[in-house]
């Protein structure tokens, strides 16, 4: 039998809604379904889609809603330091801002994962970002390699892991 600490605990953590962060360009982009479903299954359990990515915002939406992406909130770095005027006449950003954006980002919304296909972006943040492997269709959380064969299953092994 379960102890009351323990019931309270699986409760909790059935209640709890995850706030994830999917990158566009390099993650999304290389597989349209798999994403679409995984998207999917996520706002339906409760959870939240962030799409953080480089942008620019206008297209990366128009292509998340051609292919019916379900999201919460779209971040494009690009649009967000255009607006605060941080972006030069060469149309380009300093290299440590771009590179600490999405950081900032995932601290200023409480990002409970994000998956990358950049490690330059993870490294800022190694318990919440996963690189995404193109190759393998996989990442690692927690040291752990978890193929993305499956969306939902895919989804469970984030909450368990995030929860």
């Amino acid at each position: 039998m379960l102890a009351k600490k323990q019931l309270y605990q699986i409760i909790i953590t059935m209640d709890r809604k995850l706030k994830i962060g999917l990158d566009f360009h390099g993650v999304i982009n290389q597989n349209f379904d798999f994403f679409r479903e995984f998207c999917r299954y996520a706002q339906a359990r409760g959870h939240l889609i962030y799409i953080i990515s480089g942008g620019p915002l206008e297209d990366i939406k128009k292509t998340l809603d051609e292919h019916f992406i379900a999201y919460s909130y779209v971040f494009a770095i690009y649009d967000h330091f255009k607006a605060l005027g941080k972006v030069d006449e060469n149309n380009r950003i300093e290299d440590e801002l771009w590179n600490k954006a999405k950081k900032d980002f995932w601290d200023k919304h409480h990002i409970d994962f994000h998956l990358d296909d950049s490690p330059e972006y993870c490294r800022y943040a190694p318990d919440v970002c996963s690189v995404f492997d193109k190759t393998s269709q996989s990442c690692s959380i927690f040291q752990k390699k978890v193929l993305l064969n499956s969306p939902l299953e895919f989804l469970k092994e984030i909450e368990l892991n995030y929860t």
